[in-house]
């Protein structure tokens, strides 16, 4: 009798760890599948702001000039990608720093050290996008850099040009 409660016993147990193995294996697919379907439906009805287009319109930029300020601008984004990849690493390090067990000073600390790095990564950042821009108004004519400064000047007033408001392309 004794031996044949363990073995039912051991027999219980062991199908009741696979039956949790198997249920948490399918909530993980279940909860891939709803995170993929979201995805797609996000993407599905996003629509594009029309900032690139009003932008080019404002400043009444030639076909030439597109061509060449798309592909200043792609350029930019190529540079930009590691450091923006640094700057998000570091923000996760600061993530990391605060959720562990040591003591509060040296968190602080740490965390300091870490924004100062940040800083000065955007400080690169900044350099790059000054140089392209430099690069994109060398393409403008006298009238089109004018009217790039209201622009901008409008937008430091909080005036904005594009429906979405971002006013990205200046």
């Amino acid at each position: 009798m004794n031996k044949r409660f363990i073995y039912v016993f051991v027999f219980c147990v062991f199908f009741m760890v696979a039956n949790v193995a198997i249920s948490k294996e399918a909530q993980t697919t279940v909860a891939a599948t709803q995170e993929s379907a979201i995805a797609s439906n996000e993407n599905a009805n996003v629509k594009k702001c029309q900032c690139k287009k009003i932008f080019e319109q404002r400043l009444g930029l030639s076909k030439e000039q597109i061509k060449l300020a798309d592909a200043n601008r792609k350029k930019q984004k190529e540079e930009l990608r590691p450091f923006n990849a640094e700057i998000r690493a570091k923000y996760a390090k600061i993530r990391e720093i605060d959720e562990s067990d040591i003591t509060e000073k040296s968190k602080v600390e740490q965390i300091n050290i870490t924004r100062n790095e940040i800083k000065a990564v955007r400080l690169q950042v900044n350099k790059i996008k000054e140089d392209h821009n430099k690069t994109f108004e060398s393409y403008l004519t006298a009238a089109q850099k004018t009217e790039l400064q209201k622009m901008r000047e409008d937008k430091k007033k909080g005036i904005v040009c594009c429906p979405c408001g971002k006013n990205s392309y200046y």
